[in-house]
């Protein structure tokens, strides 16, 4: 009998666990291993071009950026990491120590995406009760980005990592956990995360304002009552001015304007309009623009022309 207490007593001395003053619980020391890399053999990047065009070369990266982090969101909220199940001595131990404990198994994504480029790590993590990990296996890898500007052209390249790291921690004597990956399996989810960056383009609000004025063959009274039968805002009304906001639109644009009715010759009346305009342009990856183009002076005279002859 005096030889299995002894035996018992050697094994958690062992596993570094200490006795308090109590002599009621345990106190467990963590055994944090040195960070191994290894190599990465398969070596290849991704190459965007966009044009700067009316944007900084610094507006242009954060709009990538911003892409980036956005696309990658997507990807990798789904992105499912295995956990290998096992069960070990110490952990049948701690079980029969107290009935109530849970050893816990768990994995965790962790990214981070800046100007440099993309980290990821792969964590498994062994939990018991209030300890924050009993056993752990972290796998570090980059994809660094690179930037070149050539006239109006930015390049971005996105290199494949060419190695690894990988950490390891457990506490006392315990058994590290299986790690989560095989090696294949590592080189394939990181293949996988390297498909996932991807970017097609970046849009900025490029805007324009046309002044105008024209002269309706209508009293001031009639042409003002066509315009707020559309949707206004801020209208005034006074015996020598007339004034709404009202909104313009063609294809998938729309544009504020304020229009001004004042009485003029006759039976005639000036209309004065002030459009405010507002147009997405898109830089795609290849280098090339994607834009519509502002309607010119005569289009948003024709759009209130057309309302006023309504």
């Amino acid at each position: 009998m005096k030889t299995k207490i002894f035996i018992f007593l050697l094994f958690f001395n062992l596993a570094g666990c200490v006795s308090t003053e109590s002599g009621r619980v345990f106190t467990m020391s963590d055994n944090v291993h040195p960070e191994e890399v290894h190599s990465v053999s398969l070596q290849k990047e991704k190459v965007f071009k966009f044009k700067i065009a009316n944007l900084s070369r610094e507006e242009v990266e954060d709009r990538i950026l911003i892409e980036l982090r956005n696309n990658l969101s997507k990807s990798f909220s789904s992105k499912s990491i295995p956990v290998v199940e096992k069960t070990d001595t110490f952990e049948s131990t701690i079980k029969m120590l107290s009935k109530n404990s849970k050893i816990r198994l768990n994995s965790e994504l962790n990214w981070n995406v800046s100007k440099v480029g993309l980290a990821m790590s792969f964590k498994t993590i062994q939990s018991y009760e209030s300890r924050k990990a009993i056993a752990y296996q972290d796998y570090i890898f980059k994809f660094k980005f690179n930037y070149s500007e050539d006239n109006d052209l930015l390049t971005l390249k996105v290199e494949y990592p060419d190695e690894y790291r990988q950490r390891s921690g457990n506490m006392g004597s315990m058994p590290i956990i299986v790690p989560p990956f095989s090696t294949e399996q590592l080189q394939q989810q990181i293949e996988d995360s390297f498909n996932d960056i991807n970017i097609t383009r970046i849009g900025y609000f490029k805007e324009k304002i046309i002044k105008g004025s024209f002269i309706a063959d209508y009293q001031d009274d009639s042409v003002y009552a066509n315009f707020i039968q559309l949707r206004v805002n801020n209208t005034t009304e006074h015996k020598i001015e007339k004034t709404a906001t009202i909104h313009l639109s063609k294809g998938d644009m729309h544009y504020v304007t304020n229009v001004s009715v004042y009485p003029y010759r006759d039976i005639k009346s000036k209309v004065v309009y002030e459009s405010y305009l507002k147009s997405v342009h898109w830089l795609n990856s290849d280098g090339t623009t994607d834009f519509d183009d502002f309607p010119s002076q005569n289009d948003i005279q024709k759009m209130l022309k057309d309302i006023v002859n309504s």
